[in-house]
């Protein structure tokens, strides 16, 4: 009886705690953690500052949305990593593969056992006529440590009900779309589905 109940408080305890989490545990590996990271900073560039940072969240917030669309309209099987390469700049496979593209490709995974490495490997690409990659190797280390926070539910998301971001000119919404009210102001705008009348 013991066992019983003693299964029965852990069951409930992991299906609370799955439930609190974006995306399932069977949908996240080191590789997602990398392929997200990767493309947060190619819709916003590096999280340097808490607004980036908090945007980003936003976009990984609006990907699992677009993946559970996915999931139910398209291919029940399409894992988030897929989902992730389909509508991120830097991981599109049709995109021309420009230097910025090749560079966020070779991003590398900043931790080794859990411990920030020294120095933070600079990626393939990296343009030499930018600031140095020591300027940059920080919001490399942030924006990949928020994806494992995101991960683990201890992000909020600053734009709830988004299904939808773009660029405030280069990528306007289709007219079923409204904007979305986020709690900050972001360099990409928000948008989600209207509702019907």
């Amino acid at each position: 009886m013991k066992l019983c109940v003693f299964t029965a408080i852990l069951i409930l305890c992991l299906a609370f705690t799955t439930q609190d989490l974006p995306v399932p545990p069977d949908q996240w590996n080191q590789e997602t953690h990398l392929a997200l990271a990767r493309a947060l900073v190619g819709e916003v560039n590096f999280g340097n500052t808490r607004v980036a940072l908090e945007e980003q969240a936003a976009i990984a917030f609006v990907l699992v949305h677009r993946w559970h669309v996915r999931q139910r309209l398209v291919n029940k099987n399409e894992s988030f990593l897929q989902t992730v390469y389909a509508y991120t700049s830097a991981n599109k496979p049709h995109r021309r593969i420009t230097n910025r593209i090749r560079w966020i490709q070779s991003l590398a995974n900043p931790t080794l056992d859990g411990q920030i490495l020294n120095p933070i490997p600079q990626p393939a690409y990296w343009p030499h006529t930018r600031q140095t990659w020591g300027n940059h190797a920080p919001g490399w280390v942030a924006t990949y440590r928020m994806v494992g926070q995101w991960y683990l539910g201890n992000v909020r998301n600053m734009c709830p009900g988004a299904s939808h971001w773009g660029g405030k000119t280069i990528d306007p919404p289709h007219g079923n779309m409204e904007r979305v009210q986020c709690l900050r102001n972001f360099q990409n705008r928000f948008y989600k589905v209207k509702k019907r009348s």
